[in-house]
């Protein structure tokens, strides 16, 4: 498959031993392919520098920051730090009021390949199953997941339609 192939060697492999079970390992493909169309390593540096300086103008001027999405499959950060025991975000918030520095550093930890590949497979897999247990089939599946995911119905017939060609 040519679409495949703008999927890195190294995180292709990674992304297949994510788990056994082909269905969630196209969906997390097509999650990829989707999220890295238009990011490419520059904007995402770009992101990792206005976080910072987002995380300074909280602690020097108590301004709020905006719940960005970072790394290979920009996941929101309030769901970075969930993922990591801080149960006080609300993951669907465009908001958040402040954060510390040790937060910082689990969002940075966050960004890293893996940690941002094992978030988005904890962040979807409870719906999968879910889905799975109703014999849903695999456009169902990647659509409903895809919505999920990014809140909009588009990005679940656009996972839909990539999930179909991989």
């Amino acid at each position: 498959m040519i679409i495949i192939k703008k999927i890195p060697r190294k995180h292709l492999s990674d992304i297949e031993n994510i788990s056994e079970d082909d269905k969630l390992i196209r969906i997390i493909k097509g999650i990829y392919l989707i999220e890295n169309y238009y990011r490419n390593t520059f904007l995402r540096v770009c992101e990792y520098i206005f976080l910072v300086l987002n995380f300074l103008l909280n602690k020097v001027f108590g301004i709020t920051i905006k719940n960005l999405t970072v790394g290979h499959f920009q996941l929101g950060i309030t769901s970075i730090l969930t993922y990591y025991g801080y149960q006080s975000f609300d993951i669907h918030a465009k908001w958040i009021k402040a954060i510390s520095f040790k937060q910082l550093i689990c969002i940075l930890k966050g960004i890293k390949w893996k940690n941002n590949l094992e978030i988005c497979v904890w962040k979807i897999e409870p719906l999968f199953y879910q889905l799975l247990l109703k014999n849903s089939h695999i456009d169902s599946l990647s659509g409903n997941i895809g919505e999920y995911y990014n809140g909009k119905m588009s990005y679940g017939f656009l996972l839909q339609r990539l999930v179909y060609e991989i």
